[in-house]
């Protein structure tokens, strides 16, 4: 039934794609939104129907990738075509992944006679996400739309979250009832949601009339419901992320003054001791305590207890794996010369069995070796260069807004993946959410500079900026 509803899908989705229509980039955002990719057994197999490889059953292959490739495919066909080169270097990048990975497998199986595809596939269903919204999202009023719909969509998920952890049919996780399982990449997008909102409303006074896409009020509602989903959900990373990046908004917008960060702080510090004060929060005060003690590393109890301990050996297991195999270092997991490669974490784990490796540089030069850890940083340096154009669009556009809070994200994102922090790429979600903010702020510079070049009086203007050079 599963892999006949599949297929159902699937051709439906290849019939959009061949009409070329935009409502194929809506329908993947209500998927990513709708449906949760992971369960309290930090594994697929407990998600929705989506992201659930016992759904399909078909080669372990999910949903999601079989949609995907369906929607994909014809599109390239469909007569649609790139306008100018609005994604050239992640192009570029693709291609570069593509010849490593058809490299390291012949290696591998060269080596041991077999293929596994399980790591690198996701990577590739991404890239064609990202390559789909480069087709159908080709105006300035799309990537507008876009925007709109995505925080609508995540308010309105965050919504039923809350309600549903209210009534006491929230998820359970090793820490406690939570509105969104703490493990899922989900929270990662209300926290994007979060920083593109402050983005939006700390402008607002400075944007056109056609650019005030959300009312006000509504803003500020959907604001409020991301941050207290965020903030229950409890993901002590997140937290930092969402907190950094409303920061790094604020202070880039011209319109917010000292005066209204002040502002905002102490109403900060008013919800903050109301919180700490008010009875009936005991076990929530309780909860959050706990959890606000284990950031603190440098005490050695926090240090040794059982959560961060196993992060830690995680990172040290991993460190040693690549250091004791040079090959592995080279070429990943698949140039391990020996035999059981696919089990080789099995190999170390004597304290704590090893997942995933906590850590963007040991999880990349695993899979991928040295050559992948290139790409990998590759990919997030030639974002971070798109900060000066970004600074130089002009003010009274929200997309500008837009790419500088996905710039943030990606920014600190980035920063928490090197550290205890697993990368974007071992999760569908991950990748989406990442090429989705990526494509936000590659997009919104890519279509100032096209209506400069079509109005030159625009374009003299927006040149002694620096922007269409």
């Amino acid at each position: 039934m599963g892999l006949a509803l599949t297929f159902a899908a699937a051709l439906i989705m290849a019939l959009l794609a061949l009409m070329g229509r935009s409502m194929l980039v809506y329908v993947f955002l209500f998927l990513f939104v709708f449906f949760e990719e992971m369960g309290t057994g930090f594994t697929s197999f407990n998600g929705s129907f989506v992201f659930n490889q016992n759904f399909v059953d078909l080669f372990n292959l999910k949903f999601i990738e079989i949609v995907t490739a369906a929607a994909y495919i014809p599109l390239l066909f469909s007569g649609i075509r790139n306008q100018g080169k609005r994604a050239a270097p992640e192009k570029q990048l693709v291609w570069g992944f593509i010849g490593l990975i058809f490299s390291l497998t012949f290696l591998e199986i060269f080596l041991h006679g077999a293929a596994n595809i399980s790591d690198w596939r996701l990577i590739l269903s991404g890239a064609m996400l990202f390559h789909m919204l480069v087709m159908l999202v080709d105006t300035e009023e799309k990537l507008i739309s876009l925007f709109k719909v995505f925080v609508v969509m995540l308010s309105i998920r965050a919504l039923i979250g809350l309600v549903a952890y209210w009534a006491g049919y929230g998820v359970m996780s090793p820490r406690g009832m939570v509105p969104f399982f703490w493990d899922s990449r989900q929270v990662d997008a209300f926290a994007l949601g979060i920083i593109l909102l402050t983005a939006y409303l700390a402008n607002l006074g400075s944007l056109r009339a056609k650019d005030k896409v959300l009312p006000t009020v509504l803003a500020v509602a959907m604001l409020a419901i991301l941050t207290l989903t965020v903030l229950l959900s409890i993901r002590r990373t997140i937290w930092f992320v969402a907190l950094l990046g409303v920061f790094l908004v604020l202070v880039n917008s011209k319109r917010v003054k000292v005066a209204q960060l002040a502002g905002l702080g102490f109403i900060a510090f008013i919800g903050l001791l109301i919180a700490l004060t008010l009875p009936g929060l005991e076990h929530f005060r309780d909860r959050m305590g706990g959890y606000f003690a284990s950031v603190n590393m440098f005490e050695s109890e926090v240090a040794s207890s059982y959560e961060n301990d196993v992060h830690l050996d995680n990172v040290q297991k991993y460190t040693k794996i690549i250091l004791d195999n040079p090959s592995v270092m080279v070429f990943g997991y698949r140039g391990y010369p020996g035999e059981g490669y696919v089990s080789l974490p099995r190999k170390y784990s004597d304290k704590y069995p090893l997942g995933v490796a906590h850590n963007a540089i040991l999880r990349t030069i695993y899979f991928y070796g040295l050559i992948g850890l290139v790409i990998y940083m590759a990919f997030y340096t030639r974002l971070f260069m798109l900060h000066g154009p970004i600074k130089r669009l002009p003010d009274n556009r929200v997309i500008k807004h837009v790419a500088f809070a996905s710039l943030a994200l990606l920014f600190l994102e980035f920063s928490s993946s090197l550290t205890l922090v697993p990368p974007f790429f071992t999760s569908s979600k991950g990748l989406f959410y990442t090429f989705l903010a990526a494509f936000f702020a590659r997009a919104a510079v890519f279509h100032v500079t096209a209506k400069t070049a079509a109005h030159p009086t625009q374009r003299e203007h927006l040149t002694l900026q620096g922007i269409g050079k």
